[in-house]
């Protein structure tokens, strides 16, 4: 009787956190809250928002890695004298950066199925994040590129800087 009423318990505090989430999303006009609220029925969102995110912070952090690469390599030619192959390494790794998020952009959309299941998530949580990996894969080169993007600018103002350097 005692474990049955623990569970009335919280099955009643569930029902009237869910209750409040979505009377105050319908009164705030919160996307964010409905949404939240709709995650009380499933575990697949969770699953699959949890598996996504990792990917997606991995992708960026590769991308990252390249651009702060790219950086000391610029940082070091400038500091050398030598603009014109620091202004070649930065243009490489922007093209680097625009070539490496094409495969990266295909998997997600077409294969984004694959690797959901490749991740070994259930059946459920799989569909959710194909689907996602399909959204998401449009602003694949959004990401490399923001990151390449900032690196050669500080590249490109970096070698600006010592080419007038030089010529004044």
């Amino acid at each position: 009787a005692s474990s049955r009423r623990r569970l009335l318990l919280a099955l009643g505090i569930t029902i009237i956190g869910l209750v409040i989430e979505i009377v105050g999303g319908v009164l705030a006009n919160s996307l964010a809250l409905l949404a939240d609220a709709g995650h009380l029925f499933s575990d697949a969102h969770i699953a699959a928002m949890g598996s996504l995110a990792y990917l997606l912070w991995l992708l960026n952090s590769l991308f990252a890695a390249a651009a702060i690469g790219a950086t000391a390599v610029v940082a070091r030619l400038v500091g050398e004298g030598k603009t014109p192959l620091a202004a070649h390494a930065s243009n490489q790794s922007l093209l680097v950066g625009v070539a490496a998020s094409l495969p990266i952009t295909l998997v997600y959309m077409f294969g984004g199925d694959a690797l959901a299941r490749w991740l070994q998530l259930d059946a459920a949580a799989a569909e959710l994040s194909g689907r996602y990996l399909y959204i998401i894969a449009w602003a694949v080169p959004l990401i490399a590129g923001a990151g390449a993007v900032r690196k050669l600018a500080v590249a490109t103002v970096a070698v600006g800087a010592e080419v007038r350097a030089v010529t004044v």
